[in-house]
């Protein structure tokens, strides 16, 4: 008996003698599927509700209003998911404000909840943020007729300033690029112009070309400009970064033609050109293939390759010889192919 006793003395001192599905744990029996201070393992604490382990995430909740944290704009919360009998708190949607206005700034307002835009004019570029249109923003402009050129004023946001027959108006803004063919005055975005890209007069080439008032308007570096009657500025058309030897610097169906003044030389890219070639016939640059210029020689006009060094003249016969007077483009002296 005495033993006995010993023995149950023991077992008393190391700790508990745990029931069936419970594990000891800092000197507590617990069941690890449903205890709170140890769910899934000695140690893991659950502050909601222990299930199978599992530790649900969120609150415990009887009710909506056991999750409802007084916020309107981070959504309503639910009670929601009775997992082993006890439900949990779940966060809300929050509320999404965007007018598609670039120049407000998009608020949620407590604790109505609503979305508050609020105009923004730093966001203007020295305009004014009035919230109308697309941009928002309004510019203040005193030249009339509009500009035609970018940057353009005078005109509603979603007008553009474009040439007509009659000068500058504002009209719808167009969305077509430069070089895409164009029917009316504003098929093309605003500070382009529908214009003839053709250099033969029976073969018209209608489409958007940039317009200038300096060279550093154009990307090419080169603005042709002319007086326009109607229009308060000197407006000119933007060169093209094509090299006139080369058919693909400018848009496949179209080739480099040099152009100029008796003060500036540029590139344009143009439509309406021949098929004659090195040595053929020509009456006009028309006449001629892309890389090709009519020049007029001892056997009378004829059309030549343009050329940089003899390197690029169809045959190793030919050499490149100088224009008069010197054609220059981009600091690179161009001849012809003879």
């Amino acid at each position: 008996m005495r033993a006995a006793l010993s023995v149950l003395a023991a077992i008393a001192l190391a700790g508990c003698i745990c029931g069936p599905g419970e594990t000891l744990c800092e000197g507590r029996c617990v069941d690890l599927h449903s205890d709170l201070e140890s769910c899934g393992g000695c140690g893991f604490t659950c502050s909601t509700a222990c299930v199978d382990g599992a530790c649900l995430p969120g609150r415990r909740c009887d009710s909506i209003a056991d999750c409802d944290d007084g916020l309107a704009c981070n959504g309503r919360e639910g009670c929601v998911g009775f997992v082993g009998g006890v439900a949990t708190c779940r966060a809300g949607e929050p509320v999404v404000c965007d007018d598609g206005v670039m120049c407000t700034r998009d608020r949620c307002a407590e604790p109505s909840g609503t979305c508050e835009a609020v105009p923004d004019d730093t966001r203007c570029s020295g305009g004014r943020c009035t919230g109308e249109g697309v941009s928002g923003c309004a510019f203040a402009c005193a030249r009339t007729p509009c500009g035609v050129v970018e940057p353009q004023c005078g005109c509603a946001d979603t007008e553009g300033c474009y040439l007509g027959d009659d000068g500058a108006a504002c009209l719808p803004a167009g969305f077509l690029e430069e070089g895409a063919p164009c029917a009316t005055v504003n098929d093309c975005r605003p500070g382009l112009a529908c214009a003839d890209w053709s250099i033969d007069l029976d073969r018209p080439d209608v489409r958007c070309v940039a317009l200038c008032s300096e060279h550093s308007d154009c990307a090419s570096r080169v603005c042709a400009t002319t007086g326009v009657p109607g229009v308060s500025e000197r407006v000119g058309r933007c060169g093209s970064n094509c090299r006139p030897h080369d058919h693909g610097s400018c848009w496949n169906d179209m080739a480099c033609v040099v152009l100029g003044t008796s003060t500036l030389t540029w590139t344009q890219c143009v439509s309406g050109y021949g098929t004659a070639r090195q040595g053929e016939p020509c009456e006009t640059d028309a006449s001629c293939a892309p890389e090709h210029v009519c020049i007029r020689t001892d056997v009378g006009l004829r059309c030549a390759h343009w050329c940089r060094s003899a390197a690029d003249c169809p045959s190793t016969s030919h050499s490149c010889w100088p224009l008069d007077p010197e054609v220059v483009l981009a600091g690179v002296s161009y001849g012809v192919c003879l």
